[in-house]
């Protein structure tokens, strides 16, 4: 029980620092800043995504069906199970 518990603090410290890094991201994102950033700019990247917002393509998306959004959950359901044996109940 205590390796399993070492190994849930490893996989919560390791989530924890990549949060971290994203967040650190996302925030030069909103900030604009000139610092480089995948093959541009933090700047230039928000160009893109304000000019993706303005576009209108998300302001309608259609709401799915019913069995649909049933179908979904059920593979969203098995996507978790499959990792079922890396992350058990007993953790």
């Amino acid at each position: 029980m205590i390796a399993k518990k070492g190994k849930l603090k490893c996989h919560l410290n390791l989530l924890q620092e990549q949060l971290k890094a994203a967040a650190e991201l996302f925030h030069q994102l909103l900030e604009g800043k000139s610092k480089a950033f995948s093959g541009s700019t933090f700047a230039a990247f928000k160009g893109k995504v304000k000019s993706v917002h303005a576009c209108g393509y998300f302001d309608n998306v259609p709401i799915p069906s019913e069995s649909a959004t049933q179908e979904s959950q059920e593979k969203v359901s098995r996507l978790i199970y499959s990792f079922a044996p890396t992350v058990g109940p007993d953790i």
